[in-house]
């Protein structure tokens, strides 16, 4: 779906919490083996041995929609209006890009 936040996954990696909108353009990168849930989980974040590997996932990201960055015309238009001043933008991220303790 499109929305401020994007996730991605393989059978081996995640890439999650990618949001130029919130200020985390590069997200959180995960070698995750077989596991699911978080359960050894391992970040990998600018390790050479799984830059391929981001790389393929950077490129699925690519090819979706816009994730709705700060410049985005969904943001003038009237809903966009509406939600940027329903909405605390700090707080929005926090839930949004939060990441429990058993993940990091």
């Amino acid at each position: 779906y499109t929305g401020p936040v994007q996730v991605v996954r393989t059978k081996t990696h995640l890439l999650e919490a990618v949001s130029p909108f919130y200020g985390k353009p590069t997200g959180r990168f995960y070698y995750t083996s077989d596991s699911r849930f978080g359960r050894n989980y391992k970040r990998v974040d600018g390790a050479a041995s799984h830059a391929q590997d981001r790389q393929r996932l950077e490129a699925v990201l690519a090819n979706l929609p816009s994730h709705l960055e700060k410049g985005h015309p969904f943001w003038t238009s009237k809903l966009g209006t509406r939600w940027l001043q329903s909405n605390n933008i700090e707080e929005t991220a926090k839930k949004q890009l939060y990441n429990h303790s058993d993940y990091s």
